[in-house]
């Protein structure tokens, strides 16, 4: 079987897996502080830069030749990746498993399954279904209690995300030029919704 380039396989180049694996660990460990939750900071700084390039490797070898041509294991990979991040990340920190940390990391999780997103019609809604559910889910989990009030901030990516999936279900009426850049931009949106989850579990901490 023939070697395909990574540009095959998504349009973002060549850096956002890094990106995306070190926003979910500064998630993970922005929503342990928040959580009141001590962190072994020696470990930390020793253990976490291991696991982000593990798990970059993991994302670059493993996930995108495969699991981007079918809807379901394309999100599901996304998903199990997001979590192993983050559960790793609790081992790491605070030497113990902190099963919460795994329900901070789902909308990265989400955002992320749609930067390898595919071509097809299904693909299309279901790209833009993540996207949205990521705000659902925030404001769901924020109404019960689970995150902070500070959450609410990730709706300043709103315009963005909803951006983003006009564009992808446009491309399907036809415009598929539309979806040139997607990935960059999808990427982008990853790195401002996670950026603002974080910064929202660590102010928590001190309200």
């Amino acid at each position: 079987m023939a070697r395909r380039r990574f540009s095959e396989w998504t349009s973002t180049g060549k850096t956002w897996p890094l990106t995306a694996t070190l926003m979910t660990i500064i998630v993970s460990v922005t929503f342990l502080i928040g959580a009141n939750i001590k962190i072994d900071w020696l470990y930390a700084l020793v253990g976490l830069p291991l696991l982000c390039f593990a798990m970059t490797g993991l994302l670059y070898k493993l996930m995108f030749p495969g699991f981007r041509r079918n809807t379901v294991t394309n999100l599901l990979a996304h998903l199990l990746w997001t979590a192993a991040i983050a559960a790793a990340t609790s081992l790491i920190t605070t030497l113990s498993f902190h099963w919460e940390v795994l329900l901070a990391i789902v909308p990265v999780g989400l955002i992320a399954s749609g930067i390898t997103h595919g071509k097809s019609k299904t693909a299309a809604y279901a790209y833009a279904g993540e996207i949205m559910a990521t705000f659902v889910y925030v404001a769901v989990l924020t109404f019960v209690k689970i995150f902070p009030m500070t959450t609410v901030m990730v709706f300043l990516t709103v315009p963005i995300a909803v951006g983003c999936s006009k564009t992808i279900i446009n491309s399907v009426e036809g415009g598929a030029h539309l979806t040139k850049d997607l990935g960059a931009r999808t990427a982008n949106l990853l790195h401002m919704y996670s950026a603002l989850l974080a910064v929202a579990f660590a102010v928590a901490k001190f309200i």
